[in-house]
């Protein structure tokens, strides 16, 4: 299945807590470290907020989930001190490392019909992040990037969210977190099926797909829209394939979940969905 509970998975494995389990047995709260901008937690199970240690007069980027675009980053306002920063990295290693950051906190689309979407972005800077983010990393530091983007197409694509909406979520409606019920620790693809064919072809897609960037100008947003949208249906494809689905499901799935690209349901479509309407109403208006 896309996605699902594997309590030793050698691979991948998200940021968790300092934190034992609460008493009835739930995973530790994941994602978030125990201090600075990554998330602290008071309570088992829900990491508190920290955009306070946000300051103005930083010089360090920090992102929110708003900033994490399918596959890529979108420019970030907020910022920390390098001094804050340092103590952070000392403690959090892997942060350092290549890893996924995902929006912790679900996307809720309602076209064309209510569900949940994952949307994960490939961070190789090493950035930091507040507790609306999830950081996804592998294990060993030496491991080769190729699982990382592999599972980056997995997490992305309309199979893996489509699976969550309905089995995980359970097509719930009210705000959803990423750590709340699979996600301590991620199931990978097996070993054996990193040399396959398809998995190749996932990451090479995936490739193409964090190489377009965040888009500069709203003429630049139109035109890599559509190669983002030919490439993301593909990425879809091929993970259903992996996972053994016919042409006919995968088909089911697209047409549940919509075609969008996830550069029209984050935050630049939606600014130039915005921007678009304004002018219209201006036209109205004449």
């Amino acid at each position: 299945m896309p996605a699902g509970i594997a309590p030793r998975d050698p691979v991948l494995r998200r940021q968790e807590t300092d934190q034992p389990p609460c008493e009835s047995g739930r995973p530790r709260s994941a994602g978030t470290a125990k201090e600075g901008p990554t998330g602290a937690s008071d309570a088992p199970g829900r990491p508190r907020s920290t955009l306070g240690a946000l300051e103005p007069t930083g010089t360090i980027e920090v992102y929110r989930g708003k900033s994490v675009q399918g596959y890529t980053l979108l420019d970030s306002e907020e910022k920390m001190s390098l001094k804050q920063a340092t103590q952070i990295f000392e403690k959090h290693e892997a942060l350092k490392r290549p890893k996924i950051m995902a929006q912790e906190i679900i996307a809720h689309i309602l076209h064309p019909r209510p569900h949940l979407r994952f949307i994960g972005a490939y961070d190789a800077q090493g950035v930091l992040s507040v507790n609306t983010v999830s950081n996804i990393f592998t294990l060993n530091p030496d491991i080769e990037k190729f699982p990382l983007k592999l599972f980056l197409g997995i997490l992305n694509s309309t199979v893996c969210s489509w699976f969550a909406d309905r089995f995980l979520y359970c097509n719930a409606t009210r705000t959803m977190h990423l750590g709340d019920y699979q996600l301590a620790v991620l199931r990978m693809v097996p070993k054996k099926r990193w040399k396959g064919e398809t998995a190749k072809a996932i990451v090479r897609r995936v490739d193409e797909r964090i190489d377009i960037g965040p888009p500069s100008s709203e003429v630049e947003l139109k035109d890599i829209t559509k190669y983002a949208k030919i490439l993301e249906v593909q990425i879809n494809e091929m993970v259903g394939r992996m996972f053994g689905l016919s042409k006919e499901p995968i088909e089911s799935i697209d047409k549940a979940m919509g075609t969008k690209s996830l550069i029209e349901t984050g935050r630049s479509g939606k600014n130039l969905a915005n921007k678009q309407q304004e002018s219209a109403i201006k036209k109205a208006t004449r």
